[in-house]
């Protein structure tokens, strides 16, 4: 998609507020309604908020969830991988993908699971700088393995987001894949304890507030990508 060819009708100075962009009637409304279903299967008790923003992610505090809005429409994907380079949720598989990696936010939020002795021992503590750049050990067998780059390794949010994923993924037989990473393992342990326990307490928190909701962005396509670009 290149010079004049744009697909879709709106100009790219359309406010993003303005393209009317939802979940409900896109792609992205089955594959949400199936991250739902294996929520109920797996006894997660406690259910987040889908919405429409500029990039993944989770308020903190908060049992929302952001997915990018240039997933809603083929268009705006294609448009988002030219200026970009790359897409995060590509195809049906690697948007459950993400959406496991975000619930473990929320449960983490919900529960302030990362007050816990336990959860720091582990994990470490939630108040440790978090950084953009960050240098992985590919080879490391403390941490499991789920989105791309090592992300665990990021910061203890993140290990304990995607150990949860690791949890929930439906056939994944975690005890086995990891049972010769011992610090991994335990994490993972640690997960199906926890939430088995949280299945009889109410959460802490069931705040729902969205941050960058699509519906209510003033800025355009252009500036986006022209901020994406600065960053």
């Amino acid at each position: 998609m290149t010079g004049q060819s744009q697909p879709f009708p709106e100009s790219l100075k359309t406010p993003l507020r303005d393209l009317g962009l939802q979940i409900a009637g896109t792609r992205l409304e089955p594959i949400v309604a199936e991250f739902m279903a294996e929520l109920e299967a797996a006894k997660v008790p406690i259910k987040p908020r889908c919405y429409l923003s500029t990039e993944w992610g989770v308020p903190f505090g908060t049992i929302a969830i952001g997915l990018p809005f240039y997933l809603a429409r083929p268009d705006l994907t294609e448009l988002h991988a030219e200026r970009v380079g790359h897409v995060e949720g590509f195809n049906r598989a690697d948007i459950l993908r993400y959406l496991r990696h975000e619930m473990g936010h929320v449960v983490n939020y919900a529960y302030r699971l990362y007050d816990s002795e336990e959860w720091v021992k582990l994990f470490g503590a939630i108040t440790q700088p978090y950084l953009e750049d960050y240098r992985p050990s590919p080879f490391s067998r403390r941490y499991v393995r789920h989105l791309p780059g090592w992300y665990a390794q990021k910061h203890p949010d993140e290990d304990w987001s995607e150990t949860f994923a690791v949890w929930m993924t439906p056939g994944k037989d975690w005890r086995a894949e990891y049972a010769q990473w011992p610090t991994a393992l335990a994490k993972l342990e640690y997960c199906d304890r926890t939430i088995e326990a949280l299945r009889t307490r109410a959460p802490v928190t069931v705040s729902d507030e969205l941050d960058e909701d699509v519906g209510e962005l003033q800025y355009s396509l252009d500036q986006f990508y022209e901020r994406i670009s600065t960053d």
